[in-house]
């Protein structure tokens, strides 16, 4: 008897080694601390390993015919928008340009692999399915790894989260779960439209949908993004082209199933108290938006030297103090007010537009009954660009990815148009 191990490509390798990395390689290595003092932390690896699958992309990879790259003006415009950016920083703090350039540099990196990741598949390195699997192989690890330390916190520490912090009366753990939530939706937009025949497999998805979206609500304990989701699913519901008898009867079981779950439980009073103060700034405890609102209204205010440009994200001492660290303000507590300041008028008008193109060609293939997905993640993007946008902050490599698919999904969606 003879076994074949089937090798998988350079392409899919490097894409596989990208993604787990700029995943914080499930929180596996201490990415914070610095291997070489002062220079490189071990968390620069992950932009390392996207510039070699960039560089492979460009020189290893044989361009057979021209490719179209829908978002690729808009990626160029970021890029300028940066440079504008750093030169307003080092205009105001004396910050070095290259340095205020290089502080987003994992972002900018993960733009430049949408230009790789959509060259391969549209010119066939990599399939399609290949690539969604290479995402679930990354997501289903990074679901173990993080499960098992929330079940084995009081146990065993095998990671590199912080596992002191407690919300709820329980470990409260921080990691990137902007992936996990994306296939989440991915797995749902299965079952909406119908791709999964057998019953196991439509169960089987709705327990992996069911498991990334523990990990949001339960282990990383994320109160406004969990209100999000929770909205985004009632749109799904409401969105989905399905027998109304049919939705009514799942409708009526979840809601008893949540209202069973829910009915003790803190988290449920958090949420409705979270969601108090965002619809009308007004809590049953203390106001823990009064913060962010302080923050906005410092951001607005230094706004007003730099409207059109923004100052530039803060490396430096002089930048971090002008940007209210003193005050205990934090860009990224701030959603797009702190993405306003960082890029000024000219970057929310590209956020907009971006926002706008991706809506327009999510609702085409809405409206062709092709996904569901694009929709529904980007509602949950724009709900969260209040005190949101994880993707800019933290977790650039799960938009860029969405970014990809809705590239490729549209323009399949096109091709079979034309032919």
């Amino acid at each position: 008897m003879s076994f074949k191990v089937r090798i998988p490509s350079v392409s899919l390798a490097l894409l596989f080694l990208a993604v787990l990395s700029m995943e914080d390689f499930a929180e596996l290595i201490p990415t914070a601390e610095y291997i070489i003092p002062g220079v490189f932390k071990a968390g620069d690896i992950s932009t390392c390993l996207a510039v070699i699958f960039f560089l492979w992309g460009c020189f290893g990879v044989k361009i057979e015919q021209k490719v179209n790259y829908i978002y690729g003006k808009y990626i160029v415009a970021f890029f300028l928008i940066s440079i504008v950016s750093s030169i307003a920083a080092s205009y105001f703090f004396g910050q070095s340009i290259a340095l205020s350039f290089l502080s987003k540099r994992k972002l900018l990196v993960c733009f430049l692999l949408y230009f790789t990741i959509v060259r391969l598949l549209k010119l066939g390195r990599i399939r399609y399915e290949q690539f969604i699997n290479v995402l679930f192989v990354v997501v289903t690890f990074e679901l173990t790894v993080y499960t098992l330390q929330f079940l084995l916190v009081n146990v065993v520490k095998f990671t590199y989260i912080d596992i002191t912090e407690v919300r709820f009366d329980s470990a409260r753990l921080r990691f990137p779960y902007l992936l996990p939530m994306i296939l989440g939706l991915k797995c749902m937009n299965e079952v909406m439209l119908g791709n999964a025949k057998k019953l196991r497999k439509v169960a089987a998805y709705i327990a992996y949908a069911a498991w990334t979206f523990y990990l949001l609500v339960f282990i990383c304990k994320h109160r406004a993004p969990s209100l999000i989701l929770a909205c985004v699913l009632c749109m799904a519901y409401l969105l989905w082209k399905r027998n109304l008898t049919v939705k009514a009867m799942l409708g009526l079981t979840v809601a008893l199933i949540l209202v069973l779950v829910a009915s003790n439980s803190e988290l449920l009073y958090h949420v409705y108290n979270e969601s108090l103060q965002v619809l009308f700034n007004s809590s049953t405890k203390g106001d823990t938006l009064s913060i962010r609102k302080l923050g906005q209204a410092y951001y607005l205010q230094r706004l007003t030297q730099s409207p059109i440009f923004g100052f530039g994200f803060p490396h430096s001492e002089a930048a971090s103090y002008g940007s209210g660290s003193r005050f205990r303000f934090y860009l990224g507590d701030n959603g797009i007010i702190g993405f306003m300041y960082i890029h000024g008028i000219i970057g929310v008008v590209w956020l907009i537009l971006l926002f706008i193109k991706s809506f327009r060609m999510s609702w085409s293939l809405y409206q062709k009954r092709i996904s569901y997905l694009f929709l529904l993640y980007f509602a949950f993007e724009t709900a969260n660009l209040y005190i949101g946008m994880h993707w800019y902050y933290l977790y650039p490599m799960p938009f860029v990815l969405v970014l990809v698919m809705l590239d490729y999904e549209y323009s399949r969606s096109r091709n079979r148009e034309i032919k």
